[in-house]
């Protein structure tokens, strides 16, 4: 009475290829963190006031109500550091 038979399922995406090392490697995120932190910087005149609260190295958690669509692109100009959103 076995009508249907078993299909393996396999994950659309897999986060196995990600790296977690936190260093950005290639060529594509170097040139468009250049090209925002330029935006950012010369035509807004973007500046940081305490550089001081954004760790350099290790773990941080940057919680931030995002009032513009830019909100994101300033924090990534200024921080100084790689960040990744969720």
């Amino acid at each position: 009475m076995e009508r249907y038979r078993s299909i393996p399922a396999y994950p659309l995406f897999s986060f196995s290829s990600l790296k977690a090392s936190g260093t950005q490697s290639g060529f594509v995120y170097p040139v468009l963190h250049r090209l925002n932190f330029l935006v950012c910087r010369l035509m807004y005149g973007l500046g940081v006031i305490e550089p001081s609260q954004v760790p350099v190295d290790g773990p941080a958690l940057i919680v931030c109500d995002h009032t513009s669509m830019g909100d994101p692109l300033v924090l990534l100009a200024t921080a100084g550091r790689p960040i990744r959103f969720l």
